[in-house]
């Protein structure tokens, strides 16, 4: 005869017991046990008092009437002597974690029938199925009732634009953090009751639903639920008192494209949480299983030792096809074609390898890099290798950047005999980018190898709470689907900018024509200073680039004592990026401006600490670096005194947009 499970209730004080850090760390605790008729398997609901004041675990009964504790847990009580003080014991294990969640609060569950929050209880049947129907409640409450962006932007076209609170109240929304904020603080910003917000949205509910011809979800009371239509609620930003509104995601798309809006970036918080969704980990894990096998056996067979003396058979890729079983067992093939899903390094010819079998000539083939014969070549590279494994067991980056095979062979070897310290990205414009897009700062004098800024990347996902427990290879499929329309984006440049650069003076004509230069409700906290920061891929190399040019600029004239003075400043706050000098010995600020395009006209922005300092300091330019793809790229240094003259022509307030038409004069500046 199965078992019957019985629900119970029991509280938790957070201030006298930690039970969040207990679980996190813990499989399972030893909880007092009061009630005597409790039993293996038997389902307990862990009840939080504040500042929680709800349920947030549903837990599994392992042992009961243990008659004292076994698991030590003594450093999640706030008193320590509170271990092991109780007369009998049973041991839980949580089987679910409950996020912040309104309909979880006290004063819902006492509707349902919870009767003691004070002490252990059972729970009730109606409170049982309404904590198990939870996921469901709340699936109803955030189903999506229109589907697509253009289903919105016909409602947008039927909506009046004039004196339309409803619309009002999706642009407010808009602006907020996340698109999110709740009915108290709508209310207030438009100075009025939280009912008028409401019935604005209702009807707003009512006009879509008519329009669409959309089923209507009633509530239990007979009432239209309609807030939901424009809006999903956020479980863990819910409270008794407080319940979120947050944009849906086609209806963002659609204000965007209507009422051209500048699209505002997910924080990063967001994308990986919704990562996680989407991709668990568990899943991950199951994905890369056979990899990391064949990981475990290709380290095996190829020890330094081994590599020292391997036999070119056993190295290179191109056999797989005549020898089925030994081509797919080779150093090549094994860390090229049986490990993609531990870093992916196919879309280059074998001739990163240095050395390769043609299958059609029936004979080995290389690259004179590393010699004139085929064997020589190998030997070459077998030290290559095993000068590269050293190197990185010694955490020798100079090696690393010394050692002469290809850069994504590479990072490929690096990421497969030590995982925990390398990672498996292997281009430098992808790095870059990703540091870009996380906004991780650094020095470009001491960050100024491969494996230093992938370091910096590690460290990131070391630190960030939501992605430290999980593997550096979760990380990296993380970085690459969500960040890929970045590493897909035009005017990029890959390595760094040759710093012979041509200078280039231009008359100022007149402003140069914004055709974008749209108002229609237009965000009320555009982020300037972050569309200038997503340009810091190019804007760091073009910095870099001046900042070489500086110091060679002062070698020539024999300055050699300022050209080692010159530097990135490390306070960003100074104003400028690069202090130089000029052929006097003047202490000179540079501000540089990058863009990669060769435009008939000035286009960059410039921040009020930046014009301030444009104003006052006298030593103080801008250099405006431009055509950076060509062979040698352009600069201009801006004619600080005419753009001054004529600010209110050429400075648009955004934080200071400048757009001048220029004509080159016939005469380059030196």
């Amino acid at each position: 005869m199965e078992q019957r499970i019985n629900y119970w209730t029991i509280p938790c004080n957070i201030n006298d017991y930690d039970v969040i850090s207990a679980f996190k760390e813990l499989k399972a605790v030893e909880w007092k046990q009061v009630l005597s008729s409790v039993c293996v398997n038997d389902i307990v609901y862990i009840y939080a008092g504040k500042p929680y004041s709800q349920i947030l675990y549903k837990c599994r009964i392992n042992k009961v009437n243990l008659e004292h504790a076994t698991i030590d847990d003594r450093k999640f009580w706030s008193d320590p002597n509170n271990y092991g003080n109780y007369k009998r014991y049973m041991e839980i294990e949580p089987i679910k974690e409950y996020s912040k969640n309104r309909l979880l609060g006290n004063e819902n569950l006492l509707q349902y029938g919870l009767t003691n929050v004070q002490g252990q209880a059972s729970a009730d049947e109606r409170l049982v199925q309404y904590i198990e129907n939870i996921d469901t409640n709340y699936n109803m409450l955030n189903q999506k009732r229109v589907s697509n962006k253009r289903m919105w932007l016909k409602v947008l076209e039927n909506e009046k634009q004039e004196d339309n609170k409803a619309l009002d109240i999706l642009l407010y929304l808009y602006d907020c953090k996340n698109y999110t904020s709740n009915g108290k603080n709508i209310a207030k910003y438009f100075n009025t009751t939280h009912y008028a917000i409401n019935s604005y949205i209702q009807a707003f509910g009512k006009r879509v639903i008519d329009l669409l011809d959309l089923e209507e979800q009633v509530r239990k009371n007979g009432s239209g639920r309609r807030w939901n239509i424009p809006f999903e609620t956020v479980p863990e930003l819910n409270s008794e008192s407080v319940f979120t509104w947050k944009l849906r995601e086609e209806l963002i798309e659609a204000l965007e494209e209507k009422y051209d809006l500048i699209p505002k970036e997910k924080t990063l918080d967001e994308k990986i949480k919704q990562f996680i969704k989407d991709y668990p980990y568990d899943r991950f894990c199951e994905d890369i299983k056979k990899d990391l096998e064949v990981r475990e056996h290709f380290v095996n067979k190829f020890t330094v030792e081994k590599i020292a003396n391997m036999r070119i058979d056993d190295y290179a890729i191109g056999r797989a096809d005549i020898d089925l079983d030994y081509g797919k067992d080779t150093f090549c093939y094994l860390i090229e074609r049986r490990m993609e899903n531990l870093g992916g390094m196919r879309g280059s010819t074998s001739k990163k390898f240095g050395v390769w079998y043609v299958p059609d000539k029936r004979c080995y083939d290389h690259t004179d890099k590393f010699g004139s014969s085929v064997e020589e070549c190998f030997e070459k590279i077998k030290q290559e290798i095993v000068f590269l494994l050293i190197s990185a067991n010694n955490n020798d980056y100079e090696g690393i950047e010394n050692c002469k095979i290809a850069s994504v062979f590479k990072g490929k070897i690096l990421s497969t005999y030590f995982p925990e310290k390398y990672l498996c990205i292997f281009k430098e414009e992808d790095i870059d980018k990703f540091l870009n897009v996380l906004d991780i700062k650094y020095d470009l004098h001491k960050i100024d190898t491969l494996e230093k800024k992938k370091e910096l990347l590690k460290k990131y996902k070391d630190e960030n709470t939501l992605l430290k427990e999980f593997s550096d290879y979760y990380f990296v499929i993380f970085l690459y689907r969500t960040f890929k329309k970045e590493l897909e984006t035009k005017n990029t440049v890959a390595g760094e900018i040759d710093y012979d650069i041509q200078f280039v003076d231009f008359d100022y004509i007149q402003r140069h024509p914004d055709k974008n230069s749209k108002n229609n409700y237009r965000s009320r906290e555009t982020d300037y200073e972050k569309i200038n920061r997503n340009k810091k891929n190019i804007g760091n190399r073009g910095e870099n680039a001046v900042l070489r040019n500086e110091i060679n600029k002062l070698k020539s004239s024999g300055l050699d004592d300022y050209a080692d003075q010159v530097c990135i400043p490390e306070n960003d706050a100074c104003g400028y990026d690069i202090r130089s000098f000029d052929e006097k010995g003047n202490e000179i600020h540079i501000e540089v401006k990058t863009n990669s395009s060769n435009k008939k006209y000035l286009d960059f922005y410039i921040t009020q600490n930046e014009l301030d300092h444009l104003m006052q300091d006298e030593n103080y330019y801008i250099y405006y670096l431009f055509d950076i793809k060509n062979k040698h790229p352009k600069c201009h240094i801006i004619n600080k005194q005419d753009i001054l003259d004529r600010k209110s022509e050429f400075f648009q307030p955004v934080i200071y947009k400048v757009n001048i038409d220029v004509l080159e004069k016939t005469k380059s500046k030196p």
